[in-house]
This record gives C-alpha cells, structure tokens and sequence, in this order.
C-alpha cells in the first residue's frame, strides 16, 4: 500500500481502499462514522490499522483532505496517518469477506450467502445475500439491531419505506415478513446494483420497488400513506427530513424507525424527532450504536422522554 500521494489512479479502476491508523480504545465507532461520512462503503479491521473502501471517489486530494478532517473531528487522531491503493472491480469482489457460517441476525431472521445450508428453527426468516460492498450484510450492529425491531412492527399487508436500503437486507426482511409493499430508496450507484441482486436472489421483487433516489423534503409524502419508515442511516441525514418521514406516516400508530446512530449521539436525535411531532417507543443499544422507533404521536418538546429497551 503506498503512502499518501494525491496521484490520479489509472482509468480502469473504481476503488480507492484507505489504510486509516486504528484509534485508542473506545473510539472505533467514531472512526467508523467519520469514514462513513467521506463516503466508505466497507469498513475491514486489519491488525492496528482500520481499511476503508471508497467507491468512485471525487479527487484523491480532495477524498484525503475530507477524511483527515472528518477523523479528527470524531477523534482524538490529530495527525492520522492515511496510506491508499486502488482497485478494480474484479479485485474487490474477490475480496470481500465471506461468512463461514450463516448468521442469526434477529430473532428470527438468519443471514445466509446463496451457496450455505441452513437449517431454519421454527418460524425463522432466511434470507441470502451476495458478498458484496455496501451496507447491510447482517453483521454490524446497528442492522442486526434494525432487523430485530422490524420482526416486532411489520404486519401483515403493510406498506412500508426504506430510506437508505444499501444491501437490500432490511427491505427483504420487511417483505419476509409480510409487508405487502416496500419501497426502498438508495443514492449509491452501486448499492443499487447489489440490493436489485439480493430482492431477485430472494424472490421479493412483486413486493420490493427499489428506487435510486436520494430522499429529500417532498418526495416520500406523495408517495405514502406508510404504515412504517426505517432509515439506516447517519442522523445528518435522516433529521432533515423529519418533517417529511412525519408527513409520510399513515396515522398516529405509524412508525418510524432510526438506525445507525452512534449511543452519544442519542439524545440530540430524540430531540429533535419530539420537537416534530414524534413520541419515543422502544429502544435499544448494541455495541455502542443506538436504534430506536418512534410513533407518530406528539413527543415531549423537552427530550427527556425515554423508550423501553428492546
């Protein structure tokens, strides 16, 4: 891997893979937000130094520039020491990660590749994706966290919103669980790519409508009424849309559900979301990320309210 150096890379290759110095103890889920928010897709721990994959980057100046900032920022890395090589392709699907062994995810919910046996347990959900780059392969916390509080809200015949799918997983899971319509919305080229491959790989797509889209104000509202809305997604971008996810829910029992929020960052969301009309209904931490639903019920404008722990 070559040290910094804002040479352009050769035109045949679309990943840019930052090697980032891993930071003290307690900060990983702060380094892992910075780099999702310059635009990571993968995050891979390799001995003391953390590996970032970037698809399609704007300049490599401008992509470095970005992410020393955003690591400082969340970190206590003053000089972070970023190392960078590219790769095509060809070569980042040979190495994603594969699991071992299928992954119960939730309570019911088992994460499978489409070549691994499984032997279900009663009412389990199986549901099989492609290895691949982005978001939602069942093994972060935060999807894991989603998933289980999706098999508490989805009824069946609901009409539901994905804002952010990235692997599809959560909208299968809304399907498999019975939701007769899931729309799912996804900005990354290609995310959309793999979530059209994992709804086709399970079977979903008479239910799942996948949509590249960037959501902003005035576009889900038309689209509704929703029974639920789920957004796997940094609070940057799912809080300006408060008032939109608020418009777009059915009635007061809608839900809305907010994932991918790291535990110190808790409390400015909830506040937010009560100062729009929404009222905290259950929530839950695990490894340090924070998921929670709210209904579309009026909230305390005061932001002490708390939920009961899934």
């Amino acid at each position: 891997m070559s040290p910094e150096n804002p040479a352009q890379p050769p035109p045949s290759t679309r990943w840019l893979v930052l090697s980032v110095t891993a930071p003290p103890p307690g900060e990983e889920i702060h380094l892992a937000e910075a780099l999702r928010r310059v635009g990571a897709r993968a995050l891979h721990r390799r001995g003391g130094r953390v590996l970032a994959y970037i698809p399609d980057p704007p300049p490599l100046e401008e992509v470095l520039q970005q992410t020393r900032g955003s690591i400082r920022t969340a970190t206590s890395l003053s000089d972070p020491e970023l190392q960078w090589e590219w790769r095509s392709q060809a070569e980042m699907e040979q190495e994603w990660i594969r699991p071992d062994a299928p992954l119960r995810a939730g309570s019911r919910t088992v994460i499978a590749t489409p070549d691994q046996e499984v032997e279900p347990d009663g009412d389990d959900l199986v549901i099989r994706l492609h290895p691949g780059a982005a978001f939602g392969d069942g093994s972060h916390p935060t999807t894991r966290s989603s998933l289980r509080m999706l098999e508490r809200l989805v009824r069946p015949g609901d009409r539901v919103a994905d804002v952010g799918t990235g692997s599809g997983v959560l909208a299968i899971a809304a399907a498999r669980l019975g939701a007769g319509t899931v729309l799912a919305f996804e900005v990354d080229r290609m995310a959309v790519r793999e979530a059209e491959r994992n709804i086709r790989l399970n079977q979903v797509g008479d239910r799942v409508r996948l949509q590249r889209l960037e959501v902003s104000p005035g576009d889900l509202v038309p689209m509704g009424p929703f029974q639920g809305i789920f957004a796997n997604l940094e609070p940057g971008i799912v809080l300006p849309l408060a008032d939109e996810l608020r418009g777009a829910l059915a009635n007061a029992e809608g839900w809305l559900m907010v994932s991918g929020v790291p535990r110190g960052e808790r409390a400015a969301v909830v506040q937010v979301l009560l100062r729009h009309r929404f009222r905290l209904d259950l929530e839950e931490v695990r490894q340090g990320w924070w998921t929670g639903v709210f209904r579309a019920g009026q909230g305390d404008p005061g932001g002490t309210e708390k939920g009961p722990m899934c």
